[in-house]
């Protein structure tokens, strides 16, 4: 596992490998206590149907990021359920942590895109 500490006193945590498994991610969350955690919607996925998923301590995520591709609502919600929190869906380079372009939910859950280029469509509540 990669550790940084940054003269600004951040620390940053990363798990090693193509597609880190996702019970060696809740355990780093447990362990370091990140208060930001960044990912793609298929490491979402990965962690919401891990066997730990509801026992571990995620408590310590204030904001979660995803981008890449639109995450799937059942995921969202299954991530809201275990943090408090829907992850923060953007547009940029979320391996670089740092996004252009980012949609706070769940108001914007309400304009489901549906595919790159075309028009939005509301859905209705």
């Amino acid at each position: 596992m990669g550790d940084w500490t940054s003269n600004k006193g951040s620390n940053w945590h990363c798990a090693e490998g193509q597609f880190p498994a996702p019970e060696a991610v809740l355990d780093m969350v447990e362990t370091f206590k990140p208060t930001v955690l960044f990912g793609l919607p298929t490491l979402y996925t990965a962690l919401v149907r891990a066997n730990s998923a509801k026992t571990t301590d995620l408590s310590s995520l204030r904001q979660s990021m995803s981008a890449a591709e639109i995450l799937p609502e059942d995921v969202y919600n299954a991530w809201k359920h275990l943090t408090g929190h829907g992850p923060t869906e953007g547009l940029g380079s979320t391996e670089l942590l740092h996004s252009t372009i980012t949609v706070s939910v769940p108001p914007a859950r309400a304009f489901r895109a549906t595919k790159s280029g075309s028009s939005r469509q509301m859905v209705s509540r």
